[in-house]
């Protein structure tokens, strides 16, 4: 097994940004959440991450945020139809997750490597 270096390290870094990503970009495939809803549908991810990720996907035009001036605040993310765009390859790469760990990471991450 190699060792880590830095470059790897922050390559690492940039997939599981761009999974947590894709993870939210699931989520919202159904419809308007809340910031809560959002949080407890992504188990692990923490308050700091999941504001940093939904202002990317804002800035990036695939995500709206809708503040309502209401007490308590209430605030909505809904997919843009840019956003929306993105359905049937969010769809696909789930599938191809699903068959990842079942196929050639049965046992985790942890797990047996496949062969090389």
């Amino acid at each position: 097994m190699a060792a880590p270096t830095p470059e790897r390290g922050a390559r690492g870094d940039q997939l599981r940004r761009r999974c947590r990503k894709l993870a939210i970009l699931k989520q919202l495939v159904v419809g308007t959440h809340r910031f809560g809803e959002l949080r407890r549908a992504l188990p692990g991810i923490t308050q700091r991450m999941l504001t940093r990720q939904l202002r990317e996907l804002e800035a990036d035009g695939l995500v709206t945020r809708t503040v309502y001036r209401e007490v308590p605040p209430r605030v909505e993310y809904a997919l843009t139809d840019v956003g929306h765009s993105l359905d049937s390859i969010t769809e696909e790469l789930d599938k191809w997750g699903r068959w990842y760990r079942e196929t050639v990471r049965p046992e985790g991450p942890s797990g047996p490597r496949p062969p090389a």
